[in-house]
């Protein structure tokens, strides 16, 4: 023990050994705190040492957890210790997973592995957190802000070295007050009721819109002031474009109240006004299909005959192939105008539909009963002369994004040998067996692979794959 440790002991022992006689004291008003769980062997000094600014104040945690001794050298047991935000290094500081949808992945920042990410979960500096097909998150940080994820996104949390909360390499956001880069923008939200989306798109280009409030928007070394009810669009090495004024759709509405789209209830903030009854009813199905299927070209005037009771402004419509709705095939929001075409959207078969109404305040209900329906394959024949003829397959980077470190990358796919393939413009040669490479030297950040295949009568297939080099 160093003489340092013994003489802050000295000091402060007989003030603790009260503090622990008294158990945990009295959160300060507005105090926020972190939960850091106690390891094997992990001493109050340990602790103090990896998580606070300043590992000498030690001794306040004692203000906020019962422990069985005011000893900060011995072993504490098996047990969760509130540590105040205040007091945590920046490096520290733990955001939580506070809801996932489907298939959320995380990645510590000291490991290349994506695993399964579990509700609650603390992430940290630099962590990774990625969403794949409809699959959905809401990240939760310290200063009570929440960023949600759309599907197929990825973002880095805390970027090293970046000043900003949320690098989006990829995918959809919806924030607030937080910080977020993409590769070809900043956007710095500016009032406190700023809410905004940006979204990434396969060319790197970065969509921001603002639905209230006001946020600057960089790119280029340009600052373009952006407010409530505009977008702008940056390109990569380009400056923002003049702000343009979004449409007044169901979704803009429901946004502008604060509510969030991606997630699976929309909820509209205090103060607005209260939809009748207190909330948007469940939609019932008008007439009972005798548990048989009905033909999905049904679909639109079984949405129009529903049994809602207040005015809906738009249908949140979703199909999966299971009645319990376990993986969803197919969601999309449709104006309460819009024609509901499903026929084109999934493969032909039986499946399960059921809708949740959208009001005109911009409240999602809950869903419906599930409502068995059927896709033939009708029109298939019309479209089997436009169908491209072969097979093409990427194999490396898988479906998704890959991460690595090392700038040396090799793509690897299959396809027919009659085809003729191309990566980034290139042609690629395949062996005997349809196999192909393509060896590239990797710049850091995003690297963007386009896949194209064409046939015999010029008729194509093209595979996008994102390779993330983080050295």
């Amino acid at each position: 023990m160093s003489a340092r440790l013994r003489a802050l002991q000295r000091l402060a022992w007989p003030a603790l050994a009260v503090f622990c006689c008294l158990g945990a004291g009295v959160p300060e008003k507005g105090a926020r705190f972190q939960s850091v769980t106690v390891k094997p062997g992990d001493t109050l000094w340990a602790i103090a040492n990896t998580y606070l600014r300043d590992p000498t104040r030690w001794n306040e945690l004692l203000k906020y957890n019962k422990l069985p001794t005011p000893d900060p050298t011995i072993a504490l047991p098996g047990m969760t210790l509130r540590v105040p935000v205040a007091l945590i290094k920046e490096s520290m500081l733990a955001a939580s997973l506070a809801e996932l949808v489907n298939q959320v992945r995380a990645r510590r920042r000291e490991t290349a592995d994506w695993k399964a990410a579990s509700p609650r979960m603390q992430l940290f500096k630099d962590d990774g957190l990625r969403t794949l097909a409809a699959s959905r998150a809401r990240v939760e940080f310290v200063n009570g802000d929440v960023l949600s994820l759309d599907e197929n996104s990825m973002a880095i949390l805390k970027p090293k070295g970046k000043d900003a909360d949320l690098e989006l390499m990829r995918g959809e956001i919806h924030g607030s007050r937080s910080r977020v880069i993409t590769p070809s923008s900043r956007i710095t939200p500016k009032t406190k009721d700023t809410r905004f989306t940006a979204e990434v798109r396969e060319d790197l280009s970065t969509l921001v819109q603002v639905y209230t409030g006001l946020a600057a928007v960089e790119g280029q070394g340009r600052v373009q002031d952006v407010r409530g009810g505009f977008s702008t669009e940056v390109a990569v090495d380009r400056p923002p474009t003049e702000p343009i004024k979004l449409p007044e759709t169901p979704e803009f509405r429901a946004r502008a109240l604060g509510s969030d789209v991606f997630g699976a209830k929309l909820l509209a903030p205090a103060g607005a006004a209260a939809v009748p009854g207190g909330a948007t009813p469940v939609p019932t199905w008008r007439t009972d299909s005798g548990g048989r299927p009905r033909d999905i070209e049904q679909i639109s005037l079984d949405l129009k005959a529903l049994q809602i009771g207040v005015p809906v402004a738009a249908y949140v419509v979703q199909v999966s192939k299971g009645k319990e709705f376990g993986r969803t095939a197919f969601e999309k929001i449709f104006d309460v105008d819009e024609r509901v075409d499903i026929s084109r959207a999934v493969p032909p078969g039986r499946y399960w539909v059921r809708v949740a109404v959208i009001d005109l305040l911009g409240a999602q209900g809950r869903f419906s009963e599930p409502r068995l329906y059927a896709v033939t394959d009708k029109g298939a024949a019309e479209l089997e002369e436009d169908r491209f003829a072969g097979t093409l397959s990427v194999i490396r980077p898988p479906d998704g994004d890959d991460y690595v470190r090392i700038p040396k990358y090799r793509l690897m796919g299959r396809a027919d040998r009659e085809l003729s393939v191309t990566v980034n413009g290139r042609r690629v040669r395949m062996d005997e067996d349809g196999n192909f490479s393509f060896d590239v030297l990797l710049k850091e950040g995003p690297n963007r692979f386009e896949v194209l295949a064409q046939d015999a009568r010029g008729r194509a297939r093209q595979i996008i794959r994102t390779v993330l080099y983080d050295p």
